[in-house]
């Protein structure tokens, strides 16, 4: 308060009327004197912000300071914000604020310069120092083209990031925005923290199923205030070799007998059991085609099935099991010498002493069906003579030797697998017949049972192509109608196989168009 009464006194003047305003004239004669502080600003390391500074000029002279002009030197990251007032009265002061914000990584100098009509110092300069420290984003490449590449071939183009600048870089997204599939990018997790001169690496693969051309830019967000996101652009051209189209006849579904000789010796328990439990699924494979099967279990040297009855499509799920059961462990079914050795069963099973009028196994093997001899054990089959002689015989059992097919669960070539002995004999006649040969040693029996089943019937559940497929190009029409599930392909077989629940039925055509895969070398 005694300041601006002092202050107000030293504007006014005394006339003999009293006080009176003191004007800018009553100076002219006097001189001003500036005072600048501080004489340099440094605002050290900036990173990301606007830092301000302020200024105090003030006139300690006896005149009246007129601030004739506030500039800066270079205006490279900094801003005047305010220059303050143009006129200072003796003793009065007023601001200058300038601030800094850098966009680049260095260090910059500027200088305030005031112009005032001080006449010993009518030019007064402030230092200004500051650094900036900032994240700077560097791709490469920023543009690619793949050139023309044949329909299903892919190429491959690595792509970098790189900081730098002097503070970390976040990168907060890359969007991808393609016009179609051909074109994909690494799935990488956002955000991306970038170390100064570290380096991330994504790779961009283009592999074309059609004849086009194919573009796309991603957009790549980072924390990088001048460019906060960068354009990448890609080409592509797809080039097609050509199509294909493959057309096939599912055979009508035809009669299906099935023997089983199980081996019933102490350590095929837990194996048995697996069969038992999983049969339901060699069922459901038998049912899903409408097969007209029997299913007989040879256990007893006499090959009597045990109960006096096998199982047929006719009977209830439950029925079916309900005799499975006595086949294996009925009061019949008791193993003797043939125990492990599966020809000697199904030579007895199918002996015409048992398949005639009143004998055990009458009506049972019929003319005009497919055999199915299914072996399983643990052990190799030790039966007393060589396996091909077996085969022979049983396909003297038909009028077309073809329809006669081994299939086995036991041990593989040529150790058993780890938990079996080699499951010699029935290993050879599976491979000489087309069967379907399962380790014993898997875990689960579903999937093993069901390729039985469906090994067992004049059915195909898998077309073979005659070109090679982009998979994702392939078509399937049964009956003229587009099948969109059900299905899959198979890369190692170069076949489209169809689920159990889903395979045509008898008679059915299937048709199976696709582009076919270019010459990738």
């Amino acid at each position: 308060m005694a300041g601006l009464l002092i202050l107000f006194t030293f504007l006014m003047a005394c006339t003999e009327y009293g006080l009176s305003p003191i004007t800018p004239d009553l100076f002219k004669d006097l001189d001003p004197d500036i005072a600048v502080y501080p004489e340099e600003v440094d605002f050290g390391e900036v990173f990301n912000e606007k830092r301000t500074a302020t200024i105090i000029v003030t006139n300690e002279g006896e005149g009246i300071l007129n601030i004739d002009d506030v500039q800066l030197t270079s205006y490279d990251s900094y801003i005047l914000e305010s220059t303050g007032e143009d006129m200072l009265w003796p003793g009065s002061s007023t601001e200058v604020v300038v601030s800094f914000t850098p966009i680049d990584n260095a260090v910059h100098n500027s200088k305030v310069l005031i112009i005032s009509n001080d006449p010993d110092e009518p030019w007064e300069y402030v230092n200004l120092v500051g650094e900036g420290i900032i994240p700077i984003i560097d791709v490469t490449p920023l543009a690619y083209d793949f050139g023309t590449l044949e329909a299903g071939c892919e190429d491959t183009e690595m792509f970098q990031i790189t900081n730098i600048g002097s503070a970390d870089l976040v990168v907060t997204n890359i969007q991808d925005l393609m016009n179609d599939g051909d074109l994909v990018i690494d799935s990488l997790s956002f955000p991306l923290t970038i170390k100064p001169t570290e380096v991330i690496r994504f790779n961009a693969s283009y592999r074309p199923v059609e004849e086009s051309h194919d573009f796309g830019t991603l957009f790549i967000d980072s924390t990088d205030p001048n460019h906060p996101t960068v354009q990448v652009t890609l080409d592509g051209t797809g080039k097609v070799k050509g199509y294909g189209l493959d057309t096939f006849l599912q055979p009508e579904t035809r009669k299906t007998d099935i023997v089983f000789a199980l081996d019933r010796s102490c350590s095929m328990g837990p194996d048995l059991a697996q069969v038992e439990a999983n049969f339901t699924a060699f069922l459901s494979s038998l049912s899903s085609v409408s097969a007209d099967y029997n299913i007989g279990v040879a256990i007893a040297d006499d090959g009597c099935f045990s109960g006096g009855v096998w199982i047929d499509e006719t009977q209830s799920w439950v029925d079916q099991l309900l005799i499975l059961n006595e086949m294996i462990y009925g009061v019949t079914a008791f193993p003797g010498n043939y125990t492990e050795r599966a020809f000697n069963l199904f030579e007895a099973a199918l002996n015409p002493v048992n398949l005639g009028v009143g004998d055990c196994n009458e009506g049972f093997l019929r003319d005009d069906a497919l055999l199915a001899l299914i072996g399983v054990s643990d052990e190799d089959d030790q039966s007393y003579d060589y396996w091909l002689d077996y085969v022979l015989y049983f396909q003297t059992l038909k009028a077309n030797p073809t329809d006669v097919v081994f299939h086995a669960i036991g041990g593989e070539a040529p150790d058993g697998g780890g938990c079996a002995m080699y499951y010699s004999g029935m290993y050879e006649a599976v491979a000489w017949t087309g069967g379907q040969f399962i380790s014993i040693c898997e875990p689960d029996y579903s999937a093993a049972l069901t390729a039985i089943a469906e090994g067992s019937v004049n059915v195909l559940t898998g077309f073979p192509l005659s070109d090679t497929p982009i998979p994702e190009t392939i078509v399937v029409r049964v009956n003229g109608v587009v099948e969109k599930s059900g299905w899959n392909y198979d890369y190692n077989s170069n076949e489209v196989v169809f689920q159990t629940n889903y395979i045509p039925v008898g008679g059915s055509s299937i048709e199976i168009e696709y582009t076919i895969t270019g010459d990738c070398n």
